[in-house]
């Protein structure tokens, strides 16, 4: 069985790496389509679940998933993907809902990949981090998606999406130093105001100019100081409801952006200077935690 016969350089390569690409491109962070006529490994036969047990155990996150419109699934996959997705189990990854909360750009990419790999039988890269259940480390990875002919239980046969993802290199600890340095000085400068709130308010971090607006005290800040200091009845919002909406929101939602009179701390002849904001509230994964974190920016 060619999956079994692989097992062991999958550990290193993953069974993607037995296909042919576009040439050796390196993978970075915009996707990459390799040549529409490469011969690949996943479509010399039909594959079920029995055929998949040789790769349950590699290092290497893999998954089976379907981009089919309204029919987004995930089908198969080994046990490092349910550790990097941080699921109990094989089971509760499979059971992941992937259709009745997609953003709008979510359903585009989906749609998109649905034509590249599963009808035109293309490969495809793309960047994406993952969040290990026993470590609080991020993990960068380079996803490689490649066409794969699939039998499911019921006998049905389809062409889905094989991902593997692969660990990028690690920068050297000096070149990051600098990156990070450099990154945290930037931030100083600044001058839009960026917040990053955990789903319940709590300030996680802000950078100089905003913890100069809104005085906050070192790990006391709230999304309340923010509250506090807007005009909302002249900016025609509900305070309540639009607080709720803010911290609602989870990754993959579309940014909230918004207009609002701000009467914060800069004091001109005495008087506190009120002034419109133009802001964005954008949700992510927190870099540290990997939990829903919601970053405000405002100019």
């Amino acid at each position: 069985l060619p999956g079994r016969l692989r097992a062991k350089q999958t550990e290193t390569m993953g069974p993607t790496a037995l296909s042919s690409s576009s040439g050796g491109e390196e993978a970075g962070d915009t996707p990459h389509n390799n040549d529409r006529n490469s011969s690949h490994v996943w479509m010399e036969r039909t594959w079920s679940w029995h055929d998949m047990s040789a790769l349950d155990h590699i290092a290497l996150p893999m998954w089976l998933v379907s981009f089919e419109h309204n029919n987004v699934r995930f089908l198969w996959c080994n046990n490092a993907c349910a550790s990097a997705w941080c699921k109990d189990s094989k089971e509760a990854f499979l059971a992941v809902d992937l259709n009745s909360s997609s953003a709008p750009a979510v359903i585009e990419q989906h749609a998109f990949l649905f034509k590249k790999i599963q009808v035109d039988y293309e490969t495809w890269k793309l960047p994406k981090t993952i969040y290990p259940k026993e470590s609080d480390v991020p993990i960068q990875t380079i996803c490689e998606l490649l066409p794969m002919r699939w039998r499911e239980a019921n006998g049905n046969e389809l062409v889905v999406a094989c991902v593997t993802a692969h660990k990028t290199e690690k920068a050297a600890e000096k070149e990051e130093n600098e990156v990070m340095l450099r990154s945290h000085h930037m931030m100083t400068h600044c001058r839009t105001l960026m917040v990053l709130l955990d789903t319940k308010g709590k300030v996680l971090y802000c950078n100089g100019s905003a913890a100069a607006f809104y005085l906050f005290k070192q790990g006391e800040g709230t999304i309340g100081d923010i509250a506090a200091c807007s005009d909302w009845e002249e900016s025609n919002i509900e305070e309540g409801p639009f607080v709720e909406r803010i911290l609602g929101l989870r990754q993959g939602d579309a940014n909230l952006v918004f207009e609002v009179k701000k009467h914060g701390s800069i004091i001109i002849e005495g008087q506190s200077v009120e002034r419109w904001h133009s802001c964005q509230a954008i949700p992510h994964l927190d870099i540290l935690s990997g939990e829903n974190v919601i970053l405000i920016t405002e100019t």
